[in-house]
């Protein structure tokens, strides 16, 4: 059986966040989440898919998130619970699985520079726009996210 390469994997990921983000931004006020079960449960096992194939489960989950809860604090507090848990499930399945190295201690230093400046200048404009331009911010962030993928 023939599998799929590396490139291939990621154009269709960056294709499904295009045409995802897309569908947000042209279709704001029309477009809703279903909060039943079985769409939250759906949404979910996307997350995994996505985290198992790309390390990043987050999309759908913010997807839902931003369109669930009005209050930006309560966005922003939820998504950072749901980043918490699932970064410590992956970590550890990650170093169960032989997947660090030296290598990944050194680039995690580095990395973590850059989320600290990062996360500085997001809390000091998170406290300067209302929850719509959040959503809006959220969607093209998706989109950039899945041109990069494709580049």
């Amino acid at each position: 059986m023939a599998s799929l390469g590396n490139d291939t994997l990621k154009s269709c990921f960056g294709c499904m966040f295009i045409i995802v983000a897309l569908y947000f931004i042209f279709g704001d006020d029309k477009i809703k989440i279903s909060h039943k079960r079985g769409s939250v449960f759906f949404l979910g096992i996307t997350s995994g898919i996505m985290g198992g194939m790309f390390a990043m489960p987050g999309p759908p989950i913010v997807l839902y998130l931003i369109e669930r809860l009005e209050d930006k604090r309560s966005y922003i507090a939820t998504l950072q619970a749901f980043s918490v848990l699932i970064n410590i499930f992956y970590t550890l399945f990650r170093c169960n699985a032989g997947f660090f190295s030296d290598n990944t201690i050194s680039w995690l230093g580095i990395g973590l520079c850059g989320v600290v400046a990062g996360n500085r200048l997001g809390e000091i404009l998170f406290r300067r726009i209302d929850s719509n331009t959040i959503k809006k911010i959220v969607y093209f962030m998706l989109l950039a996210s899945g041109i990069t993928a494709i580049i």
